[in-house]
């Protein structure tokens, strides 16, 4: 027993001395100036009313948004990212998976997304309706 820790002692003492200072090495090439220009991002905020959510017979909710931004560039090799803004006014990366407090359900936050539209989903687990009380708040980030 006292050997394991004997070594391990001793491989702390010897990594503790360990420094590594010498000379500064040769001055590297000078680089090229890169332009100045956009990452080509774009956010979009989107709030939506209950009356805006279509229900589609199988316990969810879809709807659809134009945003210009995503260009078929962006479809094609850009990416698209949706975040849902939670109660406490957090944002949520989507696809989210929520179990409101005290039921047996959960409720699928989705999206899908096409040149110039997205289509923002809600799905209840069980199959059933949902009831909309208050509005939704989504943030979209489009990177071309």
């Amino acid at each position: 027993m006292k050997h394991p820790i004997l070594c391990f002692c001793l491989l702390a003492f010897a990594m503790a001395g360990c420094t590594k200072t010498g000379p500064t090495g040769p001055a590297g090439a000078a680089g090229t100036n890169g332009t100045n220009g956009n990452a080509n991002v774009t956010t979009t905020i989107i709030s939506l009313t209950p009356a805006q959510w279509i229900y589609n017979g199988y316990g969810g909710y879809y709807c659809n948004v134009a945003i210009d931004s995503i260009t078929s560039k962006a479809f094609d090799s850009g990416t698209v990212s949706v975040f849902y803004e939670s109660n406490d006014g957090d944002w949520v990366g989507m696809p989210y998976y929520y179990v409101p407090p005290g039921e047996n359900y959960g409720i699928i936050y989705g999206f899908d997304y096409g040149t110039g539209v997205i289509q923002l989903t809600l799905q209840n687990t069980q199959n059933t309706t949902l009831s909309f009380t208050t509005g939704e708040t989504y943030k979209v980030t489009v990177i071309q």
